[in-house]
């Protein structure tokens, strides 16, 4: 049996969901399962809901005297669990636990979103020294979308600029639950603006923890040019954060803060347009759930969102070519005989000139249909603007809930690109086959 710790500092929302889902799918495979991080939040109660062993790690958020502390206590829970393999997510984890391991066991780190992208100046610098020296610590480093790998490759962490030429670096896009998130009927729709409380008029939602990653702020600056085009429109903000009062002090007309929701799918649901301003993520999950929902959704050029909404993805599609009814074929082997005799004959070597060709007795059958796969472009579902842009923004907001043709179409690309690229359940099996690997 293969043993596994998890080790994260985030303990709510997108990171929170991929170590929970990752730990569930391990601990189903027969894997014995441990999950180290702060006691309390989302996290816990889903592992104890599925029986994973949780231990508790006290880890602030941002880097502070208290790392040594929380790197002794790191080491301990190692050494009493012993663990075959140490997976540590999001850079806090990510930096403590490859101190505390230096290499000694297999580790894999996962940085959901890099860490010097939040920072600037001298800190920046110090963040990617830190993470470039760690990588030497590291036996796969896991991106989960193609831009988080590129930044990685820019910043000198692998490449040719690298420190560590023996570390492995692969992609495992982050994935979604399309059976859960899935595109409601008219009813279902209705139903849950009607159950939220939404006005009547056009909804544009966002998502998220409300902070200045996600860059609820630059909504907000966008939104009067919205409202001055689509007067009746509403902009919903779901979520918590430490931007929340300041933000909502504000007064910006038309925007209503609802705090944190358990229930996030229904209101994509219930969304006109969904908004996702961030400055920079790895690839958000509240993306992937509006796309999967059939949702037109306008975002920031942060990691990850090109990548699913607008770069090129093929679907693979099945064709069965032939006729729509099965048609007789006896006819069309007999003509095929026919014209075979005939040849024969007329290079000699038939019967003679006044020759019949033979009636072959054949069946008559159905023409069977030929499968051919063929690579379909996907189009894009929704727009891209260039991050902390607010006219950008808008205008674009603008153009979706002004035609209801444009976001609907865009929403059942979007539902499309999500089962081609993002299925949760192949991107869990695939972050399962390449731990295993290590061991």
């Amino acid at each position: 049996m293969l043993s596994i710790l998890h080790v994260s500092q985030p303990v709510d929302a997108g990171v929170a969901n991929a170590v929970a889902d990752l730990a569930t799918a391990q601990q189903a495979a027969g894997w014995k399962v441990t999950v180290a991080a702060p006691a309390g939040g989302q996290l816990q109660a889903t592992l104890e809901r599925a029986g994973i062993h949780h231990l508790p790690w006290q880890a602030s958020r941002n880097p502070s005297l208290s790392m040594a502390t929380e790197l002794r206590d790191l080491r301990r829970i190692i050494d009493a669990e012993q663990p075959e393999l140490v997976h540590l997510h999001s850079s806090k984890a990510g930096l403590v636990g490859r101190l505390a391991i230096r290499g000694k066991r297999p580790t894999i780190f996962q940085p959901h979103g890099w860490s010097f992208c939040v920072a600037s100046g001298p800190a920046r610098s110090i963040i990617t020294l830190s993470e470039r020296l760690a990588t030497r610590w590291t036996d796969l480093v896991v991106c989960v979308s193609e831009d988080e790998r590129e930044l990685a490759t820019r910043y000198g962490l692998c490449g040719d600029r690298a420190i560590s030429r023996s570390t492995r670096w692969t992609v495992v896009c982050n994935g979604v639950d399309t059976q859960r998130f899935r595109p409601p009927s008219e009813q279902e729709a209705a139903t849950a603006r009607d159950r939220l409380g939404l006005a009547a008029g056009a909804a544009v939602v966002c998502v998220g923890r409300i902070a200045r990653q996600k860059g609820q702020d630059i909504l907000l600056d966008a939104w009067p040019d919205v409202l001055r085009s689509v007067p009746d429109a509403t902009l919903y903000v779901v979520g918590d954060g430490p931007d929340r009062a300041q933000l909502e002090a504000q007064g910006v007309p038309g925007v209503c803060f609802v705090g944190p929701w358990d229930d996030v799918r229904s209101w994509l649901w219930a969304a006109d347009v969904v908004a996702l301003p961030s400055r920079w993520e790895g690839l958000a999950y509240t993306l992937l759930e509006a796309m999967a929902c059939g949702r037109s959704v306008v975002a920031a050029d942060a990691t990850g969102m090109r990548q699913a909404l607008v770069k090129p993805i093929h679907e693979r599609r099945i064709d069965l070519a032939g006729p729509q009814s099965p048609e007789p074929v006896g006819a069309g082997v007999s003509a095929l005989a026919g014209a075979q005799v005939g040849a024969a004959t007329r290079s000699g070597l038939g019967t003679g000139p006044t020759a019949a060709p033979p009636v072959l007795p054949v069946p008559d059958l159905p023409v069977a249909r030929v499968a051919t796969t063929t690579s379909v472009a996907i189009p894009p579902a929704g727009a891209v603007v260039p991050i902390e842009a607010a006219p950008e923004l808008a205008g674009e907001l603008v153009q979706r809930l002004a035609s209801p043709s444009r976001r609907e179409a865009e929403g059942r690309a979007a539902r499309r690109r999500v089962i081609a690229e993002f299925s949760l359940h192949e991107s869990l099996e695939e972050i399962c086959r390449r731990t295993s690997a290590l061991i």
